[in-house]
């Protein structure tokens, strides 16, 4: 079960944006969550990440999958660009905004 699932939503993140991990996956959903979006130090604290580079990284690479879009240089810059993939997702994977 737990296969096909990962199958069906690897192919549904292929077909709709570029590939993305599930640490990433995490981090989309823990951001479709918030009305206002979270600091790099919440974020860092939430997911016990070792240093705001690392929040960096994770947000960089969201950013050139073409997930979200980071406003350099404002303290709560981070918005979505497509909500509709977090509602497909949670359709194929409901526990997912339960991982976190």
């Amino acid at each position: 079960m737990i296969l096909q699932l990962d199958y069906r939503l690897n192919n549904l993140l292929k077909r709709s944006m570029k590939e993305i991990t599930l640490k990433e996956l995490e981090l989309l959903e823990y951001l479709n969550k918030y009305s206002i979006s979270p600091t790099y130090a919440q974020i860092k604290k939430d997911f016990m990440f070792a240093s705001n580079q690392t929040v960096a990284d994770k947000l960089f690479s969201l950013e050139k999958k073409g997930y979200i879009e980071v406003q350099h240089g404002k303290k709560q810059g981070i918005t979505l660009k497509e909500k509709g993939v977090m509602s497909e997702v949670k359709k194929l994977c409901p526990m997912c905004g339960t991982l976190i």
